[in-house]
């Protein structure tokens, strides 16, 4: 209930994103704002929120470069949402060279944290 009462103030997810994207430190980002970030990324509408927000593609690329297994998370509450998981591949697409490989990024580091 708490999680949809927080997509009536538009401001809010977009901030939340801005923190985690410029969070001082290189490689983790901080456990009570990530934990946040976690929690809200499982609400569909939240998502959807998140993927529209134009600091989303720079949030995964910080996982990429980080490989900060929390925020790892986070993109993968918000690509569990059947709406959501195409606009997030379209976003990514649109955002650029730097961002284009992001799946291939992603799927690397998997099979790296798989193989041990």
């Amino acid at each position: 209930r708490c999680k949809s009462l927080l997509t009536y103030h538009h401001d809010c997810i977009p901030m939340l994103l801005q923190l985690v994207v410029h969070f001082p430190d290189q490689q983790r980002v901080g456990k009570e704002l990530v934990g946040l970030c976690v929690n809200l990324s499982t609400h569909p509408r939240v998502a959807d929120m998140m993927v529209q927000c134009e600091e989303f593609p720079r949030v995964v690329m910080r996982v990429v470069k980080t490989r900060d297994a929390l925020l790892c998370k986070v993109v993968r509450n918000v690509c569990a949402h059947d709406g959501v998981r195409e606009q997030v591949y379209h976003g990514m697409a649109a955002a650029g060279a730097a961002a284009s490989r992001w799946l291939h990024d992603l799927v690397h580091m998997g099979a790296a944290c798989a193989r041990g």
